[in-house]
C-alpha cells in the first residue's frame, strides 16, 4: 500500500486541533493509503496544543508529533514536516493547515491527481472556475490576488492561485530539492514553492476548492518582506533545484 505523508505545522490552537485531528483521521481511514500526519510544533506554540496532540499521538501510531526546537517560524516546520515523509519514504507528500481553512475531504481528490493521474504536484486553488472564499477579509483577497498577478508577470508562471498553502507532491519532486536553501520565512513560502515546481518542469495541476478563511493577523510589513522575496527567488532556483533545469 502507498504511503501518503501529511505535513501539517500547528501553534496555539488549543481550542480546535482535537476537533481538526478527529475529522482529518475520520477522513484519511476512508482511503486506500497508509497515511501519516507529522505534527510539526515549535516554541511559537504557548498554550496546550502540545499537551493535546501528544494525546492523540500516543493513543493513534498515524499521527507523530514532531518538536522542531531550531525552527525559525512557519516554513520552516513546513520543511521539517517534509523531511519526516521523505525519512519515512512516504510517496506522496501533502502540506495543509489545521485551522480548518483546508478540509481534509479534498485529500482524496489531490491523491487522486497526484497518483491515478499522474501529475507530480496536485495545488489547491482559491481563484479559478469552480472555486471560492468564504470569511476572508476583501483586503486579504486583493493582496493573494494581486500577489498572485505579480509572481506570474515576475516568474513567469501562469498560476490562477500562487499563495495558497494546501498542496500535494509526489516524492521524487521534493527529493529533487534542497529544502534547506529555501529562502522564504512567511506566507511568500508558498509562491517560492510554486515557482520552483514550474522552474523543474514537474506536471502541475491546479484544483478549485473553497477556503474557508481563519483569524490569523495580518501585518502590512509582510508584504514589504515578501516582495523582497520574491525579487530573489527566481536567481535562488540554482540553490535548490538539485537536477539540471
Amino acid at each position: 500500500m502507498k504511503k501518503v505523508g501529511i505535513s501539517m505545522p500547528v501553534a496555539n490552537e488549543e481550542l480546535t486541533i482535537n476537533t481538526f485531528l478527529e475529522a482529518l483521521l475520520n477522513e484519511i481511514s476512508k482511503l486506500n493509503y497508509s497515511l501519516f500526519v507529522y505534527v510539526v510544533m515549535d516554541n511559537f506554540s504557548k498554550d496546550r496544543t502540545f499537551d493535546i496532540v501528544k494525546r492523540v499521538a500516543d493513543k493513534d501510531p498515524r499521527v507523530s508529533l514532531v518538536f522542531f526546537k531550531e525552527s525559525t517560524g512557519v516554513v520552516s516546520c513546513y520543511l521539517k514536516g517534509f523531511k519526516e515523509a521523505l525519512a519515512d519514504n512516504c510517496d506522496f507528500i501533502i502540506e495543509m493547515d489545521s485551522g480548518g481553512s483546508h478540509p481534509p475531504v479534498r485529500i482524496s481528490e489531490m491523491l487522486e491527481s497526484l497518483d491515478e493521474q499522474g501529475f507530480d504536484v496536485a495545488f489547491m486553488s482559491r481563484f479559478m472556475s469552480g472555486s471560492g472564499i468564504e470569511n476572508f477579509p476583501f483586503y486579504r483577497r486583493v493582496i493573494s490576488q494581486g500577489g498572485t498577478i505579480l509572481a506570474n508577470l515576475w516568474l513567469g508562471t501562469k498560476y490562477s492561485d500562487a499563495t495558497s498553502g494546501f498542496e500535494g507532491f509526489r516524492q521524487e519532486v521534493l527529493n529533487s530539492m534542497n529544502l534547506d536553501a529555501f529562502i522564504s520565512t512567511g506566507g511568500i513560502y508558498q509562491t517560492e514553492m510554486k515557482y520552483y515546481c514550474y522552474a523543474g518542469k514537474f506536471k502541475i495541476k491546479e484544483i478549485p476548492f473553497v477556503y474557508i478563511g481563519t483569524t490569523t493577523a495580518f501585518k502590512s510589513k509582510w508584504i514589504w518582506i515578501a516582495l523582497k522575496t520574491l525579487y530573489r527567488i527566481k536567481n535562488n532556483s540554482m540553490n535548490v533545484l538539485r537536477r539540471n533545469l
